[in-house]
């Protein structure tokens, strides 16, 4: 594809920033493939399980920390109120974090994964803390995305993922197993709060004053996000932890092993270019359908952009899967290959799905969210219990469950299409008319 094509797809500027926030983060993406080959023949596919358990909880209260207020950062006109909602996303973060203490506790005391993970239950006490980590890097990076400082951000995974590759070497050499990974994770998740925080305050972020009246009408002017987005994101989220509880339910730790480090290798370069891609759609995206009522001309040149990665991985993993895994990592990960060809369908359409279903984050659409979602878990609660009604392997009730997120991708990309340009009746109003 030559220069001009380049230019064709989105603008030497567009395309610009999509580069260099992508090959920063897919960089980071190369560490955690160069020690994999080492990682494989230290760890046995059982001892991930922990690992996994741990993070489908973390992601769940992700999708609550903020209560998704860093989404109105980005379109917000002034920087004043950019930063005072920031603040906002920050004190719900710390709220959040201090109610999840409380389940923590009930977790260690539960104790509902000990057939699986028989006495790992103290680092579940580490979910306040990895609650608060998340929240606070979702806002930083939305306020980097909105000064379009994407160099500190593909920085700041860089670093992360280095220190997490190299740790669970150096803890697996140890022989700590589960507990080597465990600690590996929250030396990450250390090293990104401490980002997070230099981001915040070098932009004045932590300084910014806002009066209680302010904070009220701030919360209300947004209030779609925790009404509507953060409850849908939650649904997403645990539609997205199913196979983890399905997979402990039946006590199959070494496929939920196998299923959360094919997911780790796979969703973290994928992960990172949408991400990239969608932080860079979502800011032109909101600015055009603000000024002209619809960013449609920008989710046609997002296409081709998204499908020059999403087509040579979609065909190198579902054909090459297992081998890839088996020759890479050993052979005691046969099936985490396996695995990898029943995601790859999955994660391609999350390529595409974070840019060009986001439009509903910026329409006033946020209804459309909580419905699409409930929806969107119901398919994955009958994809994941219709195999195991059928007395069915684990791998088959992963083959539901990937099925199902892949029926609800395209779904979202199609909704993200009519949602992007505004009708008649909202174009006078714009984003903030619709949010109101």
């Amino acid at each position: 594809m030559g220069v001009t094509g380049l230019r064709w797809l989105g603008g030497s500027s567009y395309l610009g920033s999509i580069m260099t926030l992508s090959s920063g983060q897919m960089a980071a993406a190369v560490i955690p493939f160069l020690a994999a080959p080492i990682l494989g023949r230290i760890y046995l596919p059982e001892d991930y399980a922990l690992l996994a358990a741990f993070g489908a909880l973390v992601n769940v209260a992700a999708s609550i920390a903020t209560l998704h207020y860093q989404h109105g950062i980005v379109i917000e006109k002034t920087t004043q109120r950019a930063h005072q909602l920031a603040l906002v996303a920050l004190a719900a973060t710390a709220a959040f974090a201090m109610f999840t203490i409380p389940v923590a506790v009930a977790l260690y005391l539960i104790d509902p994964f000990a057939d699986a993970f028989r006495g790992y239950g103290l680092w579940f006490a580490a979910l306040p803390f990895s609650t608060l980590v998340v929240g606070t890097s979702l806002t930083a990076m939305a306020i980097a995305n909105r000064d379009q400082a994407y160099k500190i951000l593909s920085v700041m995974q860089f670093t992360a993922s280095a220190a997490s590759a190299l740790a669970s070497i150096a803890f697996g050499l140890l022989s700590l197993r589960s507990d080597g990974l465990m600690l590996a994770a929250m030396l990450s998740q250390a090293i990104t709060l401490g980002f997070s925080v230099a981001i915040l305050h070098r932009r004045n972020v932590l300084r910014a004053g806002i009066s209680k009246r302010k904070l009220m009408r701030l919360s209300a002017r947004h209030r779609g996000y925790p009404l509507f987005t953060m409850p849908a994101s939650f649904l997403q989220s645990v539609g997205a932890q199913l196979p983890i509880l399905a997979l402990t339910s039946m006590g199959a730790a070494t496929t939920l092993g196998s299923f959360s480090r094919a997911q780790q290798l796979l969703i973290l370069p994928v992960s990172m270019f949408s991400g990239a891609v969608a932080r860079v759609y979502i800011q032109r995206a909101a600015e055009e359908y603000n000024k002209t009522g619809s960013c449609r001309a920008l989710y046609i040149r997002t296409v081709p952009i998204i499908s020059f990665v999403a087509i040579p991985f979609f065909l190198t993993f579902t054909l090459l899967g297992e081998t890839i895994f088996t020759v890479y990592l050993g052979e005691n990960w046969r099936e985490a290959g396996q695995i990898a060809q029943i995601l790859c369908p999955v994660l391609v359409f999350q390529m595409f799905v974070s840019s060009l279903g986001s439009s509903i984050l910026y329409t006033g659409n946020q209804h459309l969210s909580l419905h699409l979602h409930a929806f969107g878990l119901a398919l994955a609660l009958i994809g994941c219990l219709v195999p195991q009604i059928l007395h069915a392997d684990a791998l088959q009730v992963l083959q539901g469950w990937a099925l199902a997120l892949s029926a609800l991708g395209i779904i979202q990309i199609y909704i993200g299409w009519k949602l992007a340009k505004q009708t008649t009746r909202k174009a006078k109003g714009g984003i903030h008319g619709a949010i109101s």
